[in-house]
């Protein structure tokens, strides 16, 4: 091979259409968020280079590439809020890597440019580390390894297959120490687990519920989290998936309370407010969840989940909230099945928040509730004539009448049509201006069975919101009017409880649980998931933890020589391997054409005609070839590949690859040797 740094002159036509499919390739996975002005500059100067290796246009002079690099910069300063965050000072590499393909003149230029590409596929990885991108990533390594070899090749034409299969044995031969990396090296934290600050990423429930919040919500089909269950997975009417508790309200909007950020746990809270108490008449369930990012800080989990990391406390509205989720997370929940509270009061600071409601808002709402609980003797019946009001006169859509600056009136005297985030807010007002301390809830509910695996799928479009009421002797109870309007979304999922054309709009076009309703398709689906979910739960999900707890499994006491053994064992055995790979046979070629040709008279010698002392392979298939008539003109096919290979200039990759083939065409002919008349004469 001649060392490329030696090598200065325009690279070959073929070798800049290399060039630009391991750019491509590496471009295309940042594509979704580079900024739109970066793609056309990207096209336009592809379209230049070619134009450059053609002959027609020339290589842009200093004040050309100035410009270029000034609106390729000003590009992404203007795409990204932050200049300084992670996503624009990534997106500022890949404009770099776009530019660098202009000026590409030499072999080392493109060298250089192929180094770079390895670096912009490993910061695919900062955004995205589904299953699909990662199958992508590696089939874009092993195409820019190939293009690095093939741009050391000494006479090179197309990448030969000889270069192809040496790509090939050089990841294969890497990925026995990338195993050993991946499980035994301690855990640092991923590359990609660097924050990502762009509000964008993020989809999913908010802080603040206001009228048509989640029935947009219904539009996204992404996935939020999925939870696999160590026992049987409760029916749907029982998956209430709680997250935030809304409290503040501002006539139109509910926020979170400020009482979200005080924790429980020391014995003043405990003293101060309310504690759950665990059913004993139920089983707890215990399940792991997978949830997805959120640019927020509170779990999910089934009321009321317990969960084991130090990282997560628990608010005094019983929310578990943590550090900022900005990457797939992983954990284990207990939780119980019943709302029930050990204490009989409600803590007064507690309860002035769960009455409270805005002055001048909502009157005729205010007025009705009072007269409905002077008319019955306690707050369950009340709740009942509230509930049946709603199931009388309410209808469940996707698409309710805008509501203006009363908006709770509007909706029970005027619209009677909504969404969860109506019932759910217009049920808690009702319940504060009769006297009973309420408040929303918001989360997910219910959530698709793959019955493939047994796990749960939670979607975006399963955001819920639903209200608890605090009842004397009983606590906090959920109560969810939703159910009173529409019961087949809480008993069978959101979208048996639509009308057909609103089920068209529940997630988008190219979501594949659009057609769940192909039997083939939604088996895909299913099984794309289950692979998904595997993927994130044992290689994503694979941290400092889950590693030590493998590693006594495996080893018992985690010792230095343990750990030693562990490393040293396998390596021995993989060099071992190695070792009799290369010293199977100790003679040595000087060309790997004189490998083949010395396999080539082995198998003749054994049917009778070894080579003779000083005899050149062109007689040595001459005189083999009166003995073997019929194979005479593969014979002398040998003999010019061979001189060809041996002694001549040539595309080396093929002849090698074309002595091969009749080499294993040789071995699979059943022939013996014949003896000449003259010999036998």
């Amino acid at each position: 091979m001649t060392p490329y740094s030696n090598k200065t002159d325009d690279i070959p036509r073929y070798q800049l259409w290399l060039l630009l499919t391991v750019h491509g390739l590496a471009f295309l996975s940042h594509l979704p968020r580079v900024p739109i002005t970066l793609s056309l500059a990207y096209i336009i100067i592809v379209i230049w280079r070619v134009k450059i290796t053609q002959g027609q246009w020339n290589y842009p002079n200093r004040w050309v590439k100035a410009l270029l690099v000034v609106v390729a910069v000003g590009a992404v300063v203007s795409h990204y809020d932050q200049w300084f965050a992670l996503e624009s000072l990534v997106g500022l590499l890949v404009t770099a890597f776009v530019l660098k393909l202009i000026e590409v003149k030499g072999y080392r230029d493109a060298i250089g440019l192929v180094y770079i590409a390895y670096l912009i596929i490993a910061c695919h990885f900062l955004f995205n580390q589904t299953l699909l991108m990662t199958l992508y990533a590696v089939v874009t390594l092993w195409v820019i390894t190939a293009v690095l070899l093939a741009l050391h090749e000494n006479q090179p034409g197309k990448p030969s297959r000889r270069t192809l299969r040496l790509t090939s044995a050089l990841l294969l031969q890497s990925v026995p120490l990338m195993l050993v990396m991946f499980f035994i090296l301690p855990r640092f934290g991923a590359l990609w687990s660097v924050p990502i600050q762009s509000d964008s990423s993020y989809t999913g429930v908010s802080d603040s519920m206001s009228p048509g919040d989640f029935s947009n919500l219904t539009r996204n089909g992404e996935l939020a989290f999925r939870a696999s269950f160590d026992g049987p997975i409760p029916v749907v009417s029982d998956r209430y998936w709680r997250g935030l508790v809304l409290t503040d309200f501002d006539g139109r909007r509910w926020q979170r309370s400020a009482l979200s950020i005080v924790l429980s746990g020391d014995s003043f809270m405990d003293r101060a407010y309310a504690t759950p108490v665990i059913n004993t008449e139920r089983e707890a369930n215990s399940y792991q969840i997978v949830l997805e990012a959120t640019g927020q800080d509170w779990l999910y989990t089934l009321p009321y989940g317990q969960v084991q990391n130090r990282a997560v406390a628990r608010s005094v509205q019983q929310e578990l909230v943590g550090k900022l989720i900005d990457q797939r997370i992983q954990y284990r929940v207990n939780s119980s099945a019943i709302s029930a509270w050990s204490k009989p009061t409600l803590a007064p600071q507690i309860r002035r928040e769960s009455l409270f409601l805005p002055e001048g808002f909502n009157e005729k709402t205010n007025a009705m509730a009072k007269q409905w609980r002077s008319e019955v003797d306690s707050d369950q019946a009340y709740i009942r004539r509230v509930l049946d009001f709603y199931n009388a006169r309410f209808s469940y859509t996707l698409s309710p009448p805008l509501l203006g600056r009363d908006s709770v009136d509007e909706f029970l005297f005027s619209s009677l049509a909504g969404f969860c985030e109506h019932f759910s807010s217009s049920f808690v007002v009702l319940m504060r201006s009769a006297g009973i301390p309420a408040r929303v809830v918001v989360g997910y509910q219910g959530g698709e069975i793959n019955d493939i695996d047994q796990y749960v799928m939670v979607y975006q479009y399963d955001a819920h919101a639903w209200a608890e009421v605090w009842l004397a002797g009983k606590g906090w109870v959920r109560v969810d009017p939703t159910a009173a309007v529409a019961p087949n979304r809480v008993e069978q999922g959101l979208r048996e409880a639509l009308t057909d054309t609103d089920r068209e709009q529940v997630s988008d076009a190219y979501s594949l649980s659009r057609y769940r309703s192909v039997a083939w398709l939604n088996r895909l689906r299913l099984e794309w998931d289950r692979l998904n979910f595997r993927w994130q739960r044992w290689v994503l999900s694979y941290d400092k933890q889950t590693q030590k707890n493998w590693l006594r499994e495996l080893l018992g006491d985690i010792t230095p020589l343990r750990i030693a053994l562990v490393l040293l064992i396998p390596g021995g055995v993989l060099l071992a391997i190695v070792a009799w790979g290369l010293l199977r046979n100790r003679r040595v070629y000087n060309t790997p054409e004189a490998a083949v040709f010395h396999e080539f008279t082995r198998l003749l010698a054994r049917r009778g005609l070894p080579l003779e002392s000083g005899e050149t392979p062109a007689h040595y298939c001459e005189r083999v070839s009166v003995h073997f008539p019929f194979l005479k003109q593969r014979f002398d096919e040998i003999s010019l590949l061979l001189n060809a290979g041996l002694y001549q200039d040539g595309n080396q990759g093929d002849n090698l690859d074309a002595l091969k083939r009749h080499l294993r065409a040789l071995k699979k002919i059943k022939f013996s040797y014949v003896q000449h008349s003259s010999e036998s004469s």
